[in-house]
């Protein structure tokens, strides 16, 4: 109990010290329904927002399956539309893409391993994007019964041949009822540009109801 109390209290250290910092705020509205034992359609809607760009910026939504394969493996064909604000224009882009994840389980903790395919398709070109990420999950049970986690992504873009962004996570789930979930999560996002890096503070907010 007391390992858990410090992580804990480790992770909202780190919110207390980037949230009143933070100019870029992510929400997430997630829907899972279960088809069959081991098969789910998932729908999730995501708005971003910026301070320094005026405030929304960005939206995008998901659907797509989740297929268990077995207690380690599953895998899941999705579409995404993205919608976002460059040069004072709004643009659309379309992403199809394929995830694979390895879960696996160390008493109650858990390690996910995740890769994304993801086909990117914009008006005068098309690219390919690869997503690995790499997350742990922490058990607290504390009333609520609360999950920290931290995780790790790198992205790789076809255009540039290179590993041009990558994300820390640092979060906590929170499981008020059986299929309600909501997730409050610090993301460090480095972006690589002309050989510079440079990098954001974001709070992400997600919300999730499965049947």
């Amino acid at each position: 109990m007391r390992n858990r109390v410090i992580i804990i209290l480790a992770i909202l250290v780190i919110f207390a010290g980037n949230v009143f910092s933070v100019e870029i705020i992510w929400n997430q509205y997630a829907l899972k329904l279960n088809l069959k034992e081991r098969l789910n359609l998932s729908v999730s809607l995501e708005n971003r927002y910026d301070d320094r760009l005026g405030g929304y910026f960005y939206s995008h939504y998901d659907y797509g399956f989740d297929f268990k394969v077995n207690n380690f493996l599953s895998i899941g064909p999705y579409y995404r539309q993205v919608f976002e604000i460059k040069n004072s224009n709004w643009i659309t882009e379309y992403r199809p893409y394929l995830y694979i994840k390895g879960k696996y389980n160390f008493g109650k903790m858990s390690v996910e391993v995740r890769d994304k395919i993801v086909r990117r398709i914009k008006s005068d070109e098309k690219l390919l994007r690869n997503r690995t990420q790499l997350r742990v999950n922490f058990p607290v049970y504390i009333e609520f019964s609360l999950k920290p986690f931290i995780a790790y992504e790198l992205f790789y873009e076809s255009d540039v041949q290179d590993f041009n962004r990558n994300r820390v996570y640092v979060g906590i789930g929170f499981y008020p009822a059986k299929r309600i979930g909501l997730a409050l999560i610090y993301v460090l996002e480095s972006k690589k540009r002309n050989d510079l890096w440079r990098s954001s503070d974001i709070i992400a907010i997600n919300f999730s109801l499965s049947r």
